[in-house]
């Protein structure tokens, strides 16, 4: 066999199109993963509400028992029976034996983010803020009396929105 004749092999990754930010195949393929880990991420987000809520609900019920309040957070109000903005406040739960409801929210001080449990009365008044560490404790003495009534009338008006429209589902006015 002559040795002129023969065509090099090249060896993977060596070739001029390898590894070149315009190479479309490999960047699809990496945008490809992203989404599907996304897509996964959101996925596991979504379905694992539930769960969340109820460590959620243990967590501050331990907390509630610890510090000698006789709350106690019964059930959470998930997501998808809320409307809109309300959702954002923080994890809405209903209160064993009481008509109030209660919302557990950060507040952030100093860049870090404290977290508080608010009662609120069905008339939409924010009965008691409680802090739920020790952090929390010590912010709340040092947040300025702005700040809370900014949050105050922020879970109010939350609470109404809520409210209304957990009425409007119970008497079939909304589907």
């Amino acid at each position: 066999m002559n040795r002129e004749h023969v065509l090099p092999v090249k060896s993977p990754g060596t070739g001029p199109e390898e590894g070149r930010p315009g190479n479309f195949r490999n960047m699809g393929i990496f945008a490809a993963w992203i989404a599907v880990i996304l897509l996964l991420g959101s996925l596991s987000w979504f379905f694992t509400q539930p769960i969340r809520g109820r460590i959620l609900l243990n967590s501050v019920n331990r907390v509630l028992t610890t510090s000698g309040l006789s709350l106690r957070l019964e059930a959470p109000i998930l997501p998808w029976q809320m409307p809109g903005r309300a959702t954002r406040l923080g994890s809405w739960f209903t209160l064993a034996n009481s008509e109030d409801w209660g919302l557990v929210f950060p507040i952030m001080f100093d860049g870090i983010p404290a977290s508080f449990f608010a009662v609120v009365s069905p008339g939409g008044a924010v009965n008691a803020l409680v802090p739920l560490s020790n952090h929390s404790a010590k912010v709340l003495d040092r947040l300025p009396p702005e700040t809370l009534r900014i949050y105050t009338r922020r879970i109010e008006a939350g609470n109404t929105v809520l409210r209304s429209a957990m009425t409007a589902i119970s008497q079939g006015r909304i589907q």
